[in-house]
């Protein structure tokens, strides 16, 4: 059999058909489109050769004949073939950059992860710390609230004492005006009894001038009275006089109740006798006495009770 010497194109194609069939992509590469371009042109190939060892002489005028357009069809076929390799291998180029330029965002990505991972941490720890301040001021206003409402109830009691102070202070100064008109009353009966006093005394003493006249004309005064001694009689001290020397006082009992001069009264304070006094000016309805004797530590007010016997 004779051997037709086979064409330079199917020497290439052989030679260049193993660089098709195994290029060395990438994982996950998208080489797919020269995987299907290359699978069958290796079967036109063989086809090819079979056919020409096959048919010897009798086929080498048609292989011969038909050897330009196959070279020619195959020719585009390794040229489109390699030109899809080349893409394959251009983007195998760009899917690796891409790679490498998105594992850089992620490292990237990771480190700003990472870094807000940190802030976040920080945040919350400042979160923390902000609740631990913010629960340190809620306690603080609270215990400030307890205190003024505590002040609160101590300005109410304040207020409740200065009102009563108040209430106070005006009774106080209404009892003031009280005493007051009472001690200018007191006065003016003073004065009247200063005035009924020295008026008595004029009389005393002009009757114990008259007295004394008829006793040194040998007259007994009790005789020429008609009197044989003072009735039991019971009375009140209406005024003292603690200014005269010795003091005298005004009793409620006059000549119109048998009263006389030098009629002897016992004073009687609280039912105990503590003075005597000597009546020396009588009026109808009151006299004017000396107190002629006083107990250690007694005296004699207003009002006390004057009787003309102990029992």
């Amino acid at each position: 059999m004779n051997d037709a010497a086979e064409p330079d194109n199917v020497s290439e194609a052989r030679t260049a058909e193993p660089e098709t069939a195994t290029p060395s992509a990438p994982t996950g590469a998208p080489i797919a489109p020269v995987a299907r371009t290359a699978r069958p042109l290796r079967v036109g190939l063989a086809a090819a050769f079979v056919t020409a060892l096959v048919g010897g002489n009798v086929y080498q005028g048609v292989v011969t004949s038909q050897q330009g357009d196959l070279a020619a069809q195959l020719d585009a076929k390794l040229t489109g073939a390699l030109t899809d390799l080349q893409d394959a291998l251009r983007s195998r180029g760009e899917v690796a950059a891409e790679r490498e330029r998105l594992a850089t965002e992620l490292e990237s990505a990771g480190g700003r992860v990472g870094e807000l991972d940190r802030r976040v941490r920080d945040l919350e720890g400042d979160l923390d710390e902000k609740d631990r301040h913010a629960a340190t001021l809620a306690q603080q206003r609270e215990d400030m609230a307890t205190r003024l409402r505590e002040t609160a109830e101590r300005l109410d009691g304040l207020e409740e004492r200065r009102r009563a102070l108040e209430q106070r202070q005006a009774a106080l100064e209404r009892e003031k005006a009280e005493v007051e008109k009472e001690r200018v009353a007191l006065f003016d009966e003073l004065g009247e009894a200063k005035e009924a006093l020295d008026a008595a005394r004029r009389k005393v003493a002009d009757l114990d001038a008259l007295i004394a006249a008829i006793q040194r004309n040998g007259h007994n005064v009790e005789k020429l009275a008609g009197r044989a001694g003072p009735a039991r009689l019971e009375g009140r001290v209406l005024v003292v006089n603690d200014r005269a020397t010795p003091k005298t006082v005004i009793i409620s009992l006059g000549a119109d109740s048998g009263v006389d001069r030098g009629d002897v009264f016992h004073v009687f304070h609280g039912g105990a006798p503590i003075a005597r006094v000597e009546v020396r000016h009588v009026e109808p309805t009151r006299a004017g006495a000396l107190i002629v004797y006083l107990e250690d530590g007694a005296q004699v007010r207003p009002r006390d009770e004057v009787r003309t016997y102990l029992e």
